[in-house]
């Protein structure tokens, strides 16, 4: 369930092309990973 917000969250960031407040808050890092590895 947590991870799957912070998916949610990552993703409404990239959309607001906010992605350097993600890369700071150590609790996205998971989700920042993630996105990544989708975008590629």
């Amino acid at each position: 369930m947590i991870y799957h917000v912070k998916m949610v969250n990552c993703m409404l960031c990239l959309m607001h092309g906010s992605v350097e407040y993600i890369v700071v808050n150590s609790e996205h890092r998971t989700a920042i990973a993630f996105s990544v590895a989708m975008r590629q």
